[in-house]
């Protein structure tokens, strides 16, 4: 969803979870992310490190590595069990679980075959300040046999929801774009073979006085 300058869009979409940047795997409550770690956790020298560590362990489901302001050295988080969530802000975990520091500066993985659904609002309105920018992300379980994922967006004024492989990830955020023309949607792919895709007009929720 997009102006005509693209001064003010909002981008939902689907990419690999094997590498994700400036994003963390964590659980509601801090207790169970102590209880899903596989091991002690470990300092590494960079996030390849740490995904080697996650190969290494025939139960390990993801892992997360967070860097310590304090010391400057990277902890490394292997997860096992519990499938986590995933987040890239402390705006987005009012859930319950203080993380105590900026996810938005881990990097994570998924082993096996993942994906990370998302809503990027950081430019979706013009309106001065941060409040409704920051990002959703969801982890997508995908099938061995799946070669094809499919994702529905529905948008109208102020809410953007994304439905991945018949809703296995829903993300809905609300966004304020103040651009009247805000009202272009466009469909754009990166590292993929085909890229299909339909649209059609929302209908009206309830009937239009004449």
């Amino acid at each position: 969803m997009s102006n005509t300058d693209h001064s003010e869009f909002t981008r939902a979409g689907l990419r690999d979870a094997i590498l994700m940047e400036n994003t963390e795997l964590t659980y509601n409550l801090q207790s169970q992310f102590a209880s899903a770690e596989c091991m002690a956790s470990t300092v590494v020298d960079d996030a390849a490190a740490c995904k080697t560590t996650c190969d290494g362990i025939d139960d390990c489901l993801g892992w997360t590595m967070i860097p310590d302001a304090d010391t400057s050295v990277n902890n490394c988080h292997t997860l096992c069990g519990v499938v986590p969530l995933a987040t890239q802000t402390m705006a987005a975990c009012d859930w319950g679980n203080n993380l105590g520091h900026d996810p938005a500066l881990s990097t994570s993985g998924m082993k096996g075959k993942w994906a990370l659904a998302y809503v990027n609002r950081e430019a979706s309105s013009n309106l001065e300040g941060q409040y409704g920018l920051h990002n959703f992300v969801g982890l997508v379980r995908l099938e061995d046999s799946e070669d094809d994922v499919n994702m529905r967006v529905f948008t109208d004024v102020s809410i953007v929801e994304n439905f991945v492989m018949g809703g296995r990830s829903v993300i809905t955020g609300r966004v304020y774009p103040q651009d009247r023309d805000s009202d272009f949607a466009g469909i754009y792919g990166k590292g993929v073979e085909e890229v299909d895709g339909k649209t059609w007009m929302m209908g009206a929720a309830f009937p239009l006085d004449n």
